[in-house]
């Protein structure tokens, strides 16, 4: 090994106790003393500003469910453009599965998707689908937040058409997925006004 390969290693380990708060090789004390140690850790604080503070798993959920939700909405523009009559029949099917008698919803259905299916489906199938799915994609966790608080409502007027088995297990997932990415974006944002400060 040579005298430059030895050194910048032992820089490297140095830099290391640094970031973590160790003493150095030199006596040099934790990152957090005199003006350099300051700086790090301004540097450090605006990188921890940066990073999302929502749990990993919040976020996988949301990303699967924006993903869907986008999706579903690619898959509703293809059937408006190509397959419109596809939606005429749904509100009864939807009684069919449904455990209860939901009333007048399978009459509004028909009156709304199955005969003016170029009209609503743009703006609910797809416009709203799309909107809320990008929102659940977003890196901000207050939008992401909202995004995942659509799409829980989304999934609870399913629940309402009695598609139990879909929405059941989608709420049990969104539901807490919301809550802790709202607050993880009020920390983030009250952390933010902290710095301003």
């Amino acid at each position: 090994m040579t005298t430059t390969e030895s050194r910048s290693g032992r820089e490297r380990a140095t830099a290391q106790r640094r970031t973590v708060g160790e003493p150095s090789a030199g006596g040099e004390g934790p990152a957090g003393e005199g003006p350099a140690g300051e700086a790090r850790a301004g540097e450090a604080l605006a990188g921890q500003a940066l990073a999302d503070p929502g749990p990993p798993w919040a976020r996988r959920v949301a990303v699967v469910a924006g993903a869907m939700m986008v999706g579903g909405a690619g898959l509703n523009t293809y059937n408006v453009i190509a397959r419109p009559g596809a939606y005429a029949g749904m509100g009864r099917w939807f009684q069919r599965v449904s455990p209860w008698d939901l009333g007048p919803l399978p009459e509004l259905w028909e009156a709304t998707f199955g005969e003016h299916p170029r009209v609503v489906v743009p703006v609910v199938g797809v416009g709203f689908e799309a909107a809320i799915g990008v929102l659940a994609l977003s890196r901000d966790p207050r939008r992401r937040a909202a995004g995942l608080a659509a799409i829980a409502a989304f999934h609870t007027a399913l629940l309402g058409m009695g598609l139990w088995a879909w929405a059941v297990p989608w709420l049990a997932v969104l539901v807490p997925a919301a809550m802790v990415t709202a607050r993880a974006g009020r920390r983030r944002a009250a952390g933010a006004r902290g710095r301003r400060r």
